[in-house]
């Protein structure tokens, strides 16, 4: 391959990759309002909507065909409390385009199982202080709460089950085995949909 050639060909993959220029979320009562712009770029072919209850594994729930003005607005319905979202630009070059993950966090829980509030202290842990990591919940009608612990990469690094009662609840999850870090918390009440936090642990 000549040095002609090979400078054609990267020239023609910068020209023809997409971009996402700006993605922002919030949260309108029972729905996401998901709102981006992109570069119009000729070769994008359709956006993907993808979420995430975990942050790591995601599925797409809806399409956006392009638009002329190069903005998008996107009302989802959002029965869950915590959702990630993210947009993927796809192309017809195969250089797709990826938007961050943003959160979206509404009060909606129209199964009417679960809490009013869940709180989660101290966050940062610091574990020269004290390893327990306090999970208090005002829980309304739920049994149970399945509690998880997992890493950035989705790893499972703690599990515990906890019973519920009626109005004011404290749960105790010992993380003391931990590496300092940075971790996702996950808590989910019988069958409603789990919510997530992100831990801290440092010395």
């Amino acid at each position: 391959m000549s040095v002609l050639t090979l400078l054609l060909g990267m020239f023609t993959i910068n020209i023809a990759q997409a971009e996402i220029t700006r993605f922002t979320t919030q949260a309108n009562g029972c729905y996401a309002v998901l709102t981006w712009m992109t570069d119009g770029n000729p070769t994008a072919s359709i956006y993907e909507i993808q979420k995430s209850n975990n942050g790591f594994t995601f599925t797409t729930v809806q399409r956006a065909r392009i638009e002329e003005d190069n903005h998008y607005t996107v009302n989802l319905r959002q029965d869950e409390r915590q959702v990630y979202y993210r947009i993927v630009e796809k192309s017809s070059n195969a250089l797709d385009d990826m938007s961050d993950a943003m959160i979206v966090t509404t009060n909606c829980n129209v199964s009417g199982i679960g809490a009013t509030d869940i709180g989660v202290y101290p966050n940062p842990l610091m574990t020269s202080i004290g390893s327990d990591l306090h999970i208090t919940v005002d829980n309304q009608d739920a049994s149970t709460m399945q509690i998880t612990m997992i890493d950035l990469t989705g790893r499972v690094l703690l599990n515990q089950n906890a019973d519920l009662t009626q109005g004011e609840n404290k749960i105790d999850l010992n993380v003391g085995s931990l590496p300092f870090g940075t971790y996702l918390l996950m808590t989910q009440m019988d069958d409603a949909a789990p919510r997530t936090e992100r831990i801290i642990i440092q010395k």
